[in-house]
């Protein structure tokens, strides 16, 4: 994530069920895919800003 600020603090991450790759969450909503992880969306991606913080992500 060099480079690139973020909105809310990185709270959750989630390994792909393969182990190549991984789900940041933040809690602006944001998901942050990496490695062999595909890109599946997030809330700021949509145009939507949660009322609370987001706390988990599951898949």
């Amino acid at each position: 994530m060099v480079g690139h600020d973020l909105d809310g603090p990185a709270v959750a991450i989630v390994p792909t069920a393969d182990g190549q790759g991984y789900w940041l969450d933040a809690t602006d909503g944001g998901v942050f895919a990496f490695g062999g992880a595909p890109f599946l969306g997030s809330l700021p991606s949509i145009g939507v800003t949660p009322n609370l913080p987001v706390g988990a992500i599951t898949f």
